[in-house]
């Protein structure tokens, strides 16, 4: 699920401002416990910060650029894969800093009650599967995917998901998802066309 962070407390907040991290929007994964652990990779490197949301104190153990190495072996993002009980208060958020973008994606306890968590929505399959051509998809991917369907989302199609707040759209006509719309589908949902053989409703 993702949350728009003006919705979050100040202190998750000013967490993300200091890692660098400006979205709109992060995703967050509802989980009791949560390793430390985070790939590196090339020109990137993990971050795990632990944080207390009622004082904002924190504490932010970072990777190694590349990742793991016989240098650091001991580097709990770069290694340790264990998971850890996320403790009452407190909210774990893990992520990448990269040479031009962070990444990052909030864990919370079921305990830790945030009123900003988002509720899930019930879409209708097509234009579910309209939506979901602009949650992971270049404009040239979407439209190979509604040409391979022989299905061209119209006008009024956009404009129904527009109205319903999942998608935004500029004077130009150029539609982007919004933090509602990626609320419409669970972690890691692939979705296909409702008369496509795959299709699993």
């Amino acid at each position: 699920m993702y949350t728009k962070l003006t919705d979050l407390p100040p202190t998750i907040q000013s967490a993300l401002s200091k890692l660098g991290y400006y979205k709109n929007d992060i995703s967050i994964e509802v989980t009791e416990s949560v390793s430390p652990f985070v790939g590196g990779g090339n020109g990137s490197r993990g971050f795990c910060v632990i944080l207390d949301i009622v004082s904002g104190e924190s504490d932010t153990k970072m990777g190694s650029w590349g990742g793991s190495n016989a240098f650091s072996p001991n580097n709990q993002v770069d290694c340790d894969t264990s998971s850890y009980i996320i403790p009452p208060n407190m909210a774990v958020i893990k992520g990448s800093h990269g040479t031009d973008r962070v990444f990052a994606t909030l864990y919370l306890s079921p305990n830790n009650v945030i009123k900003a968590l988002p509720v899930t929505v019930e879409l209708d399959p097509r234009l579910k599967w309209i939506l979901a051509g602009y949650k992971g998809l270049t404009s040239q991917c979407r439209k190979n995917e509604y040409s391979r369907n022989n299905d061209v989302p119209s006008a009024i199609d956009l404009k129904q998901l527009v109205d319903k707040g999942y998608l935004k759209q500029n004077k130009a006509g150029i539609c982007q998802i919004t933090t509602d719309g990626k609320n419409c589908f669970k972690p890691l949902e692939h979705v296909e066309h409702p008369k496509s053989p795959y299709y699993k409703g």
